[in-house]
């Protein structure tokens, strides 16, 4: 049976106020990035969740901020920012920020500038380092869901591996083919062979799929 658009766009648009994006934000921590990138008053990071750009940082205390990446003055990126004493300086006109979104200084403003600072907040995202990785909650009020009880987080680094990749393509199709094991045998058989890896030969069988799930706390596995 066809799918129609709208159930198309019902299962992957996870932008601006898709149904699914705000499941996913309210419900869900998101990998964001991996947490060996992000250096004490290192570079931020620009990191694209959901359709939206964020900014990451690693503070000089060593904690992280997850805000909008637009400085809410004139929507500089704060990718570009200057990460030092604790907070964000956008490049523009010097506006600074902490890991909480609170505005800590504003060079142009003379006059109040203690009073003018509390009147402006960039929204902040709530974050947590677990397995290596910093994960964002992107819902909204206080109450974050507890964090997922995944079975990596507690290994001891020696014994995990964490890497980011670029894929283009909606995460429903992402989903999809880590399952689809059968189209390995055919869309990758030339990849796989000239790997040269010969403990892959047994990915170019051409036999049917056979799947297993595990009803987990966080979902499925």
């Amino acid at each position: 049976m066809a799918i129609t658009q709208e159930d198309n766009d019902l299962m992957t648009r996870v932008d601006g106020e898709a149904p699914l994006g705000r499941m996913l934000r309210q419900h869900y921590w998101l990998p964001a990035i991996p947490g060996d990138k992000l250096e004490r008053d290192g570079r931020p990071y620009r990191v694209r969740l959901l359709g939206e750009n964020y900014v990451v940082f690693r503070n000089t205390d060593g904690a992280v901020g997850i805000l909008d990446e637009q400085c809410p003055h004139r929507r500089a990126s704060l990718a570009l920012a200057q990460n030092r004493d604790n907070g964000l300086r956008c490049i523009y006109h010097g506006w600074k920020f902490d890991v909480e979104g609170n505005l800590v200084d504003a060079p142009n403003v003379e006059n109040n500038a203690a009073q003018f600072c509390k009147s402006v907040k960039l929204n902040r995202y709530k974050a947590v380092e677990r397995g290596g990785i910093v994960w964002a909650w992107l819902g909204q009020g206080d109450e974050a869901p507890p964090f997922p009880a995944l079975p990596f987080v507690d290994l001891p680094p020696e014994n995990r591996s964490v890497t980011s990749v670029e894929i283009a393509t909606n995460y429903l199709q992402g989903v999809e083919a880590s399952m689809d094991t059968t189209h390995v045998s055919f869309l990758h058989s030339s990849t796989t062979e000239m790997s040269g890896n010969t403990q892959r030969k047994n990915m170019l069988k051409k036999t049917s799929a056979r799947l297993e799930f595990e009803d987990r706390p966080y979902g499925f596995r």
